[in-house]
């Protein structure tokens, strides 16, 4: 009996020990209960994950949306070059407007370096656009179409093209305030500078007194550039001036500093029968203010514009009428004469267009402006 307690107990402290160790591994494979700290993570770890897709999302909406690409202007294909721009004497109204597009050129072409060069002027400029001695010119439209038909002032026809128009030109006529002359005709025998062999008034005054019936013969003509002209009149060594110069000339301005100056006029119907007879003039008017004069006049002027040699690379001529119709604000500051350009006026050009120049110009008012 004894040995069957002693089994029976060894037995019972075998199951006791199997139940023990069984619910040990039970115990070890239950998970523990979350911690606050644990439990907060678990419940964030949603919003973890979607933190990256709002970020996402906010650089997408920062993000600025693409433009649609603008068609690449030009490239300079060329190496760096000089431009030589044919302009006048000194103290007329070409030379410092041509220094004012030599600035914008300068900066805004890419590469290309523009030279002014003093010449005789607007009749001038047309052979030595022509004969390839500059490469651009400021000249009158009346100078050019006379150019390219051979005649007026040129016995041969010239290549040329244009750019763009510029300012009108007027015709100054000009005496000291006591001077005796009073008219036109009082110019007779009289010492009259006319600009400089080769300046635009040349043709203009020829017109103006053969209105009057008369010719260089009947006055005691003198070729001063401006400046010398203006000098000579104050120093009482001329009569008179006749020239043609955007305004105000500043020539004419330095010398109305320092002398009371006047205007002769020019007879109104005298006006109208050269406007009728030649269409590229025009009737300009003068006011008292701009020279400080007593009363303002009325008198015959032209409209400038810039040439071209024709063979000058497009890209080239593009470039150059680029670089100053786009930034006529800053000519306007810099040169007074300017001040009547403008992109509408520049476009009106009558002379023939450079490829390069309507280039630009179709690119500011689109392809149908010349009616292609």
């Amino acid at each position: 009996m004894k040995k069957y307690l002693k089994t029976a107990l060894a037995a019972l402290l075998i199951v006791i020990m199997v139940c023990s160790v069984a619910c040990g591994q039970q115990k070890a494979e239950t998970p523990a209960p979350a911690t606050s700290t644990q439990q907060s993570t678990t419940q964030q770890a949603p919003a973890a994950a979607e933190k990256p897709a709002e970020t996402t999302t906010q650089k997408t909406e920062e993000k600025p949306a693409e433009q649609p690409q603008a068609a690449a202007e030009p490239e300079m294909k060329q190496e760096k070059r000089d431009i030589y721009l044919g302009v006048g004497s000194l103290g007329g109204a070409f030379y410092p407007l041509g220094q004012g597009m030599a600035t914008l050129v300068n900066q805004y072409s890419g590469g290309l370096t523009m030279t002014p060069e003093v010449t005789g002027g607007a009749v001038d400029n047309v052979r030595l656009v022509g004969n390839k001695e500059v490469d651009i010119g400021i000249t009158a439209e009346n100078n050019a179409y006379d150019g390219l038909a051979g005649q007026g002032s040129y016995t041969e026809k010239y290549e040329l093209m244009g750019i763009g128009r510029l300012h009108p030109s007027a015709l100054h006529i000009v005496v000291l305030d006591d001077s005796p002359i009073q008219t036109i005709e009082d110019l007779r025998g009289k010492k009259v500078t006319l600009g400089a062999a080769g300046s635009g008034g040349i043709p203009v005054a020829q017109v103006l007194l053969a209105a009057y019936g008369m010719t260089f013969d009947d006055i005691v003509a003198n070729y001063l550039p401006t400046a010398d002209g203006y000098t000579q009149l104050g120093d009482g060594n001329i009569d008179a001036s006749i020239g043609l110069f955007g305004m105000p000339g500043s020539a004419c301005m330095e010398l109305a500093s320092t002398k009371k100056i006047r205007f002769i006029d020019i007879d109104q119907d005298k006006i109208d029968q050269i406007v009728a007879e030649y269409p590229y003039y025009a009737q300009v008017d003068i006011s008292a203010d701009l020279y400080g004069t007593d009363k303002g006049t009325s008198t015959i002027g032209t409209v400038n514009c810039l040439i071209v040699r024709p063979d000058l690379e497009d890209n080239v001529v593009y470039w150059l009428a680029k670089s100053i119709y786009d930034n006529l604000d800053e000519l306007h500051s810099i040169n007074e004469t300017s001040k009547t350009i403008t992109q509408e006026s520049g476009a009106k050009c009558s002379v023939p267009l450079h490829p390069g120049a309507k280039r630009y110009w179709e690119e500011v008012f689109g392809k149908d402006y010349f009616g292609n």
